[in-house]
């Protein structure tokens, strides 16, 4: 019986435990950040790659900047369409590097700021 309700519990736990997505909107466009991950890079030891998972409605097009602990941006290196409105956007940055603020520009529209240090954390 106490084994039933321990798994019930942790079942509720689990339950609640799960992470939204972050998101900005400047009023006529809407971006959503899903996730993302680091690859490495095979041909240097000291940079690697990271690939945002980024919806987009509201608007066809935006440009993306992504901005490092030491206020250092780094611009979007390629664009992979993964379906209406989402896409994987790559960017080329220093291994390990921490990122604290995610800038996407609509097309015809205004800046969004997006603070990449709230988003859940995870590992690879």
């Amino acid at each position: 019986m106490r084994l039933i309700i321990l798994a019930l519990l942790l079942a509720l736990a689990f339950g609640t435990a799960q992470a939204s997505p972050l998101q900005g909107s400047d009023g006529t466009a809407k971006v959503t950040l899903f996730g993302s991950i680091r690859t490495p890079l095979e041909e240097s030891a000291s940079q690697e790659i990271l690939k945002v998972d980024i919806g987009l409605m509201g608007t066809e097009n935006a440009t993306y900047k992504l901005m490092d602990a030491n206020n250092s941006v780094y611009e979007p290196g390629l664009y992979k369409i993964l379906s209406s409105g989402r896409q994987l956007v790559y960017f080329l940055i220093p291994k390990d590097d921490l990122f604290k603020l995610i800038t996407a520009t609509p097309q015809g529209g205004k800046s969004i700021n997006i603070n990449w240090w709230a988003r859940p954390k995870a590992s690879n």
